[in-house]
Formats: structure tokens, sequence, C-alpha cells
């Protein structure tokens, strides 16, 4: 506001006077419908999914305001390719992270892009010293690999979802094949110096700066490769994380007042820790990497424009963000524990998978 003659940012807080997540989603909904909506949402990750909004045409789409902007182009945004998931730019973010496997050099030259089956003729062929990934099991499995297939085949405009498919039964049937592993700590060796020796072949990571490549390599000597989660069809399962990802509402009255401060933030990304991400506006890396450099840790000092880069050159491969429907998901577990149990068979599973989801969608739009 300070920077503004024209515009005034105002915060409204559903939470506020309520006792719960579910009060303070009704309380923005009752003001959605009444005509007295926001004019920019903002969808952290774990309170407000974005999906259902962009399925109903509830957000603005972003790109004809970038382009009539004669200081930002589609080549500042790091990006855009993952953005632009849904078709339009639907949510913008100062900073972002991607989400990936990290892994030796050599898996990376082999397995970027690899195919669930691929995944498990790896497990099958691994000496007794080795594991697969650091923690796994069957819900987990489902959950990072499938919750990718979900998000691809919920219709939240029509309130339907097709499971009953041979993707999604490939996926359910390989999450009862794959071995669970604990990630049991190992006082003696970190996972980055397991990975580099050949005992573990991949890791959960999130990279949400260059900090976490180096500190990676400060621990085992040298800088990992990093691959995306395994797909039905070898396709990229890696991420792209929006650190505050915000959406201007479609029924906004003022898209010029909400794209200048949507570009401000751009311009202006907090990036005074390593969590906050990498800044999305491409002019702004070197900054970034000053700053990072001058964080109090012991790898600050080893971190380079090529860890920077490192993660620019896997953002620009990512295809998606890491959005998911929490509450879809957890549909999908709870029948998934039965499945693994043995209480209930594959068709059962995914029959009933199929109708919960489908009722739960129906909810959703009423």
């Amino acid at each position: 506001n300070a920077e503004s003659t024209k515009y005034t940012v105002v915060i409204d807080d559903y939470a506020e006077n309520t006792q719960s997540r579910e009060q303070a989603e009704t309380v923005m909904q009752t003001k959605l419908f009444a005509g007295d909506a926001a004019d920019i949402y903002y969808f952290r990750n774990d309170m407000l999914s974005p999906l259902p909004w962009i399925s109903a045409g509830l957000l603005y789409d972003l790109d004809p305001l970038i382009v009539a902007d004669s200081e930002i182009s589609e080549e500042d945004i790091i990006p855009w390719t993952a953005m632009h998931e849904y078709g339009g730019l639907y949510l913008l973010s100062p900073t972002f992270g991607v989400v990936a496997l990290s892994c030796s050099q050599q898996t990376q030259q082999l397995h970027t892009g690899w195919t669930i089956a691929e995944y498990l003729d790896i497990e099958k062929s691994l000496r007794p010293e080795q594991d697969m990934i650091y923690y796994m099991d069957p819900e987990n499995f489902l959950k990072r690999i499938g919750g990718r297939y979900l998000r691809g085949v919920i219709d939240y405009e029509h309130a339907q979802c097709n499971l009953d498919t041979p993707e999604f039964r490939e996926i359910l049937q390989s999450a009862l094949k794959a071995g669970s592993y604990d990630g049991g700590y190992n006082p003696d060796k970190n996972v980055p110096q397991r990975i580099v020796d050949g005992e573990l072949i991949c890791c959960y990571v999130g990279l949400s700066s260059a900090l976490e490549v180096s500190f990676d390599r400060y621990r085992c000597g040298q800088t990992l490769g990093y691959v995306g989660w395994p797909t039905p069809d070898g396709s990229n399962g890696m991420d792209v994380r929006l650190m505050m990802p915000l959406g201007v509402s479609e029924a906004t009255s003022c898209p010029e007042g909400c794209w200048e401060f949507l570009k401000y933030l751009l311009l202006h990304p907090w990036m005074e820790y390593s969590a906050d991400g990498t800044p999305v506006y491409a002019p702004l890396l070197q900054d970034n990497l000053d700053i990072l450099k001058n964080i109090e840790v012991p790898y600050a000092e080893i971190t380079t424009f090529d860890d920077v880069q490192l993660i620019v050159d896997l953002a620009k491969t990512c295809e998606t963000m890491d959005f998911y429907d929490e509450e879809a998901m957890s549909i999908l577990l709870e029948e998934m524990g039965d499945l693994v149990s043995g209480n209930i068979d594959l068709d059962t599973a995914v029959e009933r998978m199929q109708s919960r989801l489908n009722l739960y969608l129906m909810e959703q739009v009423k």
C-alpha cells in the first residue's frame, strides 16, 4: 500500500471468529455466492485447493494481462509450462520450488521419465543391503503416484471421476507389489551419502531453493541427480510447488489492480530464507543467490549459480503443479487400507473408491 496511490490492499481473514477450517470455508462460500467475493484468493497448500475453483471457472485467466504488460513477458516466468497445467494462467506466486526424488547422477541419466513397471523392475534387482526409496508403503505409493493421476481424471464441473481404467488399476496393483521401507534413521550415514554409496536408490525431496542442492552436496561430497515419481506412461513425474499461490476471482471488478498487486509481489518476493523458495521472476535469480550465500549455514559458501540453474532447469521440464484434493485422496486411502489388509479385492476397491468419490464430488457442487 505504501507503493501505490491508485490501489489499496485489504486482507479479509475468513477464519476470524470461527472455530474450524470448515467454518472458515462456509464463511468464504457464503460471501462468494452472495456476490461479495474477494478479488484475490490465497490457496495455501494445506488449507484450500484451487482445483475446484479452476474447474468451475471461478478464477481469472491472467495471460492477457501479462501479454499487455510491457515489463514482464512469458520468458521471465520460470515455471511457465507447469503454471499452465489447466490451460490458462490461473495461479501466480512470487516464489516456487520443485517436488522430486533425489538420486544418483547415474539414476537420473537412466530413469528420467520412468514408468511404474521400471520402478518395480529395479526394486526386484536390488541387493539385500539396498533400499529402493526413503520411506514407502502401499498408502504412500497411492498418495504420491496415484495422487498425480487422480487430479487428471477428476471432473469437478460435472461432478464425476472415472477410476475404472487400466492406468489406475496398475497403480493399485503396483502399490501392493512395491516394497515398504521405513526410512529408519542411520546415525552412521546420512541419506545423500547412502545414495552416493549405492545403498539407496532415491528419496523424496522438496527443492525450495539452491541451498537444498548445496546442502545435499555438503553432506555427500557431490551434486545429486533428481527425477520425478514414476508414472504409468513414463511422463515427467516432477511437480512445481508454488510457495504462495494466488488466484484472481473471475468476478473481480478490477483485474488491472489485481495484476498490479501480483506484479509487485513478483518483482519484490520475500526471499529471506531458503524455505521461501526460488523467485518465479527470472531476472531475480542472481539476487536470490546473493541472499542465500549470506544465510548463516556452513554450506551457504559452497552454493553457486549452477545450483540455482539446476532448480530452474528442473522447473522448466515440469508440466504440472503439486495441487491435490486432500479430501478425495483421503477417500482413496481409506479404501486402500482395506485392500492392503485383504478385506476386499481389487475390483471391490475400485468400485468403492469410484462410488464414494463421485458422491463427494456431487456434494461439492451443491
